[in-house]
């Protein structure tokens, strides 16, 4: 839990860096223009937030990552001494799902755990900067981007239903796989195996449409993440130039604004990408307790 946390501080420092380059970009603009020697300065301090971000941000992956291989070591252990009391004939056939595809899910979903809280405020801060910058106006391309939370909610439960559905096919292939390497001299003796090997490629060909559906939801969630932030930039600075005329579309408004959308863009792309691993978890921490509490 205190790792946790401080690796919540670790990417609470990235995001302040983040959003302290725009400010700064804004002094260097001004600088240039109206000819002062202080712009060094600031280019300077924009490259130490920069590595202060960078090392903050690569230690806190690197302490979630520690946290999700151990979590993940954890899980594998707890499955197999529940196994180990159990007969051969009452092991279920997930068995081998839940040791390596449930168990690798909930590593997935740790590395990126901190957007949840950090990309509200990184909008929410980024907001209030717009509008201190362009007028109340350019926040329509910010109301463009949070169009992206109740798609992205959308998306997420389309796409666990569709992992929930998807892993019964998966489990039943995965258990005539296990029975066909457990019985191999039996077939082979007997001449079964080409029966089993088609069996098993019919359960795969029933699986692939549930593949492709998740797929499909994946590439729409990408897809919307990346779009809707390009449009949300172009909408904002034409709306704070169309709602006031006397505001000059010039270098030290159009870089910061660009700079401010670039911050929070990738928060969002990844917070796609977090809410798809948190839901295919949530599936994967629902099967590991129903086998752990039997």
């Amino acid at each position: 839990r205190w790792r946790l946390l401080g690796s919540g501080v670790l990417y609470a420092l990235y995001c302040a860096t983040q959003l302290l380059q725009p400010v700064l970009l804004r002094r260097i603009v001004l600088a240039v223009e109206q000819g002062r020697p202080d712009g060094a300065w600031y280019a300077v301090a924009i490259g130490v937030a920069g590595v202060l971000g960078s090392l903050a941000k690569e230690q806190q992956l690197f302490i979630n990552y520690t946290l999700g291989s151990e979590l993940r070591s954890l899980t594998v252990a707890l499955v197999y001494r529940t196994a180990l009391t159990l007969r051969e004939a009452e092991a279920p056939p997930t068995l081998a799902n839940l040791l390596t595809n449930d168990a690798q899910k909930l590593l997935d979903a740790l590395p990126l755990i901190h957007l949840f809280w950090a990309t509200p405020c990184m909008i929410l801060i980024a907001a209030i900067m717009l509008v201190d910058l362009a007028g109340w106006a350019a926040l329509s391309g910010m109301a463009l981007l949070l169009c992206l939370v109740p798609a992205n909610l959308w998306l997420v439960g389309q796409l666990k239903a569709a992992r929930a559905a998807h892993l019964p096919r998966s489990d039943a292939r995965v258990a005539r796989c296990v029975e066909l390497v457990r019985s191999a001299r039996a077939l082979k003796f007997n001449g079964w195996d080409q029966a089993f090997e088609d069996g098993i490629l019919t359960l795969r060909k029933s699986e692939l449409p549930y593949i492709q559906t998740e797929l499909r939801l994946f590439s729409y969630l990408m897809t919307m993440t990346v779009a809707l932030p390009q449009l949300a930039t172009a909408l904002a600075l034409a709306a704070a130039v169309l709602a006031r005329p006397d505001l000059p579309l010039t270098a030290a408004l159009a870089f910061p604004a660009l700079s401010l959308f670039s911050v929070t863009r990738f928060p969002i792309m990844f917070f796609g990408e977090l809410s798809g691993q948190l839901a295919q978890a949530s599936v994967a921490l629902r099967r590991l307790t129903r086998f752990l509490d039997g």
